[in-house]
């Protein structure tokens, strides 16, 4: 167990995390609100680190009844960073400068590459279904029809892997999104860091999801928890890290592995 007063700040995700087993799903549950606004009470600030937008995730914040506000906002898993004064969003220009100069820098490396390939899979027939808008976000989702399609698929798609520029979003076989190396939900986490002063060994974050393995980095957060819903992977990394893994699904188990950790 460890005293409150070294963790000063929580960075968790949404879906599978704070979100899940419960209606409305577009709401914490308020055991989990009452949780965050007791963190906050205790001197520890909060933030989220996920794929919605800032702007949905406000909204889901409004509507849970919380006392607290979350310092940070992260979503679009990555790209989006945004304080929050009251209820109004005010996203970070230096994060969204930061993320244009890499889109370019990206797109002039592999934005070739990944036209050809795209299109190659989509002439195999190989790409059931294939989304590829590089001056939305710069990703390529991919789904086919079977096992050996995906097998074939993804060997053709692993140059772009192996360079070390892309990775895949959930390592999902048949359906996937290949995602830019810098977008990760490590990377806001870091940029949090900096504008508060802090460092791993004052945060704490919680996660489900493959996704998620950015943000368990013991260079970014020295205390680590999951529920028992969390990806096989990310059980193993909380353990590994001495974090603590919950038994309970969902935000319940989010808030029994974090009591562990606080000594709550």
């Amino acid at each position: 167990m460890v005293c409150t007063n070294k963790i000063k700040l929580f960075v968790f995700d949404l879906d599978g995390t704070a979100l899940g087993g419960h209606q409305p799903y577009d709401v914490f549950p308020p055991y989990f609100a009452r949780f965050l606004d007791r963190l906050a009470r205790a001197g520890i600030q909060w933030a989220t680190n996920t794929t919605w937008s800032p702007e949905a995730q406000l909204k889901v914040i409004s509507a849970s009844g919380l006392k607290s506000r979350p310092v940070f906002l992260a979503g679009a898993t990555g790209r989006a960073l945004a304080r929050v004064d009251g209820n109004e969003l005010r996203p970070d220009q230096a994060y969204a400068r930061r993320i244009r100069a890499l889109d370019r820098r990206f797109l002039g490396r592999c934005g070739g590459m990944m036209r050809a390939l795209a299109a190659r899979l989509i002439k195999t027939g190989l790409a059931d279904e294939l989304y590829y808008m590089p001056y939305a976000q710069p990703c390529l989702t991919v789904s086919f029809a079977g096992h050996g399609d995906a097998s074939i698929g993804w060997r053709l798609l692993h140059p772009l892997l192996k360079s070390g520029l892309m990775y895949r979003m959930s390592g999902n076989c048949k359906a996937d999104t290949l995602m830019p190396a810098y977008m990760n939900k490590g990377a806001p986490l870091r940029f949090m860091q900096a504008r508060l002063g802090l460092g791993a060994g004052e945060t704490m974050v919680a996660g489900d999801g493959w996704n998620d393995r950015p943000m368990f980095d013991p260079a970014l957060a020295a205390w680590m928890v999951c529920p028992a819903n969390a990806h096989r992977h990310i059980k193993a990394i909380v353990r590994r890290n001495g974090g603590a893994v919950g038994q309970r699904r969902f935000s319940a188990g989010v808030i029994e592995a974090a009591g562990k950790l606080l000594g709550l």
